[in-house]
């Protein structure tokens, strides 16, 4: 690391000039003491002057510094006037080593007031002699430590004062930096303004940007969620290509049915104009009226062996029709009386099982086998729209699941229905049937404005009596209400 040569001497603790004749030595021949030496030198220069090194005899110990401005007084001559040659040289070498701390003190800043001088010991008139018999070798190797412990302590004044005069430098530059940086202080307040503005224009375009981003994200949503409407759409579109394409199948089918259906009634009537078909051959039996012929055919089939035959005699080409035959008017039909009802009245032939879960009619559950009986009451008054008021949401779903496939239509109201006297009176001018539970199931002020109304408007009503909200209690009922209104109509 670079440093200046007196820092240099300051640090080693040496005099300046010992350093500067040591850097002139050695590469430096027009060095000052504020030069910049090298890294390289510097550390030789450490290497070379430090204690116990090559130049280790112009280092210094530490020793405790004397006030400043304090001088080296030579130790006061003896009383007597018997002096040895010793006490003369140790006087002599004492004042040779004064001039140095004067030199010291006059080298310091004019600035600084210098310490008053200490006063001078006055002579000693006590105390014993110094001893004559001391040996030359004595005082002068006593004399040498004095001199110099003098250097040193000059030396330690000289390293002070270099120090001080170093910071002063460094301050007085630091005054020189603080000065320029205040006159720099109004181009940076000029710049700092610049830049606020700038810092404004930047936080408003960024607003600016954030809007715009806004509005695009925005935009994109409405954009995505009218692609999705367009994806839903296009779905929609295939699945009505789908149903046309099914459509066309089936049209295609029928086609193929109705070919063989005419070429099945062709032959048919070719079989009529030849005077083949079962009812002529009874007629040409002299069976001509339509119940002796039913009579002779259920003879025939009554038999196991005449059924084998009659069976036998049917054509192949007969044999889709007699499947159909059978599909539409046989039914399997168990022994409660309500299926059986329910099966002569859809004309049918009944089929008499066993096992109620195979009867078609109620496949054996109570609530199906009263509501198809409800359903055919239905069918025989003309009614088709039933209006529901009250019940369990348990009913109101079997109801719905039953009533699927059936011509009667369920318009089921809970009572947690708001009631509009308007609304009261639509529902029931809409429906054909009124079906009312009791107040232990509905509350009259619910149920008595729907009666209300359908008496106004010629509604007839079923009245669902008991406690119990089940799906036969309002199929019973209502086929009750029928079956007596279509009795007192035909009466």
């Amino acid at each position: 690391m670079k440093t200046k040569a007196y820092k240099l001497a300051a640090e080693l603790g040496l005099h300046e000039q010992s350093v500067l004749d040591w850097l002139k030595s050695n590469g430096y021949p027009n060095v000052r003491r504020a030069d910049t030496i090298r890294a390289e030198v510097v550390q030789a220069a450490r290497k070379a002057l430090s204690r116990g090194g090559a130049g280790g005899n112009l280092g210094l110990r530490a020793t405790k510094p004397a006030p400043r401005g304090t001088e080296i007084s030579p130790a006061p001559p003896a009383e007597d006037l018997r002096v040895s040659f010793a006490e003369l040289l140790e006087a002599h070498l004492s004042a040779a080593v004064a001039p140095p701390a004067r030199e010291l003190r006059d080298t310091e800043p004019a600035a600084r007031p210098s310490a008053p001088a200490a006063p001078v010991p006055p002579p000693r008139t006590t105390g014993p002699l110094p001893p004559l018999q001391e040996q030359p070798d004595v005082r002068i190797t006593r004399a040498e430590e004095a001199r110099e412990a003098a250097r040193r302590e000059a030396d330690e004044w000289r390293v002070r004062f270099n120090r001080v005069r170093s910071e002063r430098d460094e301050a007085a530059g630091q005054v020189k930096a603080w000065a320029a940086d205040m006159e720099a202080l109004p181009t940076l307040k000029a710049d700092r303004a610049r830049l606020l503005q700038e810092v404004t224009l930047l936080r408003q375009r960024l607003k600016a940007t954030d809007d715009e981003r806004a509005t695009l994200e925005s935009t994109c949503a409405e954009l995505q969620e009218e692609l999705t409407e367009a994806r839903a759409g296009l779905g929609a579109l295939e699945s009505v290509d789908d149903e046309r394409r099914q459509a066309q199948e089936e049209l295609q089918s029928a086609s193929q049915r109705e070919m063989a259906w005419r070429a099945r009634a062709l032959e048919l009537e070719r079989a009529a104009l030849l005077g083949g078909s079962l009812q002529a051959s009874l007629s040409r039996a002299g069976i001509a009226d339509v119940a002796d012929q039913a009579a002779v055919l259920q003879a025939i089939l009554g038999h196991r062996e005449g059924a084998s035959a009659v069976m036998r005699l049917l054509r192949p080409t007969d044999a889709d029709a007699l499947g159909r035959l059978i599909v539409e008017r046989v039914r399997k039909v168990c022994v409660h009386p309500v299926c059986n009802q329910v099966a002569a009245a859809q004309e049918s032939f009944a089929l008499r099982v066993d096992a109620e879960r195979e009867c078609s009619v109620c496949m054996g559950s109570e609530e199906r086998r009263w509501f198809m009986r409800m359903a055919l009451e239905c069918d025989r008054a003309g009614v088709r729209r039933l209006l529901v008021i009250g019940g369990t949401d348990g009913v109101h779903e079997h109801l719905r699941t039953l009533s699927q496939g059936q011509r009667v239509d369920f318009r089921l109201v809970t009572i947690a229905d708001e009631l509009f006297p308007a609304r009261v009176q639509g529902r029931v001018e809409g429906c054909d049937l009124l079906v009312l539970w009791s107040h232990d199931v509905v509350p009259a002020a619910i149920s008595d404005p729907y009666g209300e109304a359908a008496g106004r408007e010629g509604r007839p009503v079923a009245h669902v009596v008991g406690a119990r909200c089940s799906v036969v209690a309002l199929t019973r009922a209502v086929c009750n209400r029928l079956t007596r209104s279509l009795v007192l109509t035909t009466l």
